[in-house]
């Protein structure tokens, strides 16, 4: 994720490991990034579900362009020399700002928050994904 900077390994797959070691390269990528984008959604719609569609103290008139933090959170995936990569990001200059803080803002923590709020189930999402590639290939 580009604004906090915060990676998420998964751990303890050893069998998932080991059963992907016996696909063919190009499934292996093709089956990582189907896993990163299961569990890159639930994430992506967590931390979009924590970001407010509009401030309640704007003025009326300037409601209408409220959302544009929400809208520019978004999941990219690709296939990398070793794999894939994932990653759940907001393309807005500003987000640093809402989720960091200022001198006269404090900090918003919607990334974190989400990203608390639907770890676990990403990491079942993406368990479940790759394990059941590494059944379908053993077919």
């Amino acid at each position: 994720m580009a604004v906090g900077g915060v990676n998420v390994e998964v751990k303890g797959m050893a069998e998932l490991e080991s059963a992907l070691q016996g696909l063919t390269t190009k499934l292996q990528k093709e089956t990582s990034v189907k896993a990163l984008r299961a569990g890159g959604r639930l994430i992506r719609d967590a931390w979009k579900s924590k970001v407010p569609r509009e401030p309640r103290y704007w003025p009326e008139e300037q409601k209408m362009i409220a959302g544009a933090y929400r809208r520019s959170i978004g999941l990219r995936t690709k296939r990398t020399a070793t794999g894939a990569e994932g990653m759940v990001r907001t393309t807005l200059w500003y987000a640093r700002y809402v989720e960091q803080g200022t001198s006269r803002m404090s900090a918003r923590n919607y990334a974190e928050e989400g990203l608390e709020a639907s770890r676990e189930a990403a990491m079942k999402a993406i368990e479940e994904t790759l394990a059941r590639a590494c059944a379908e290939a053993r077919r």
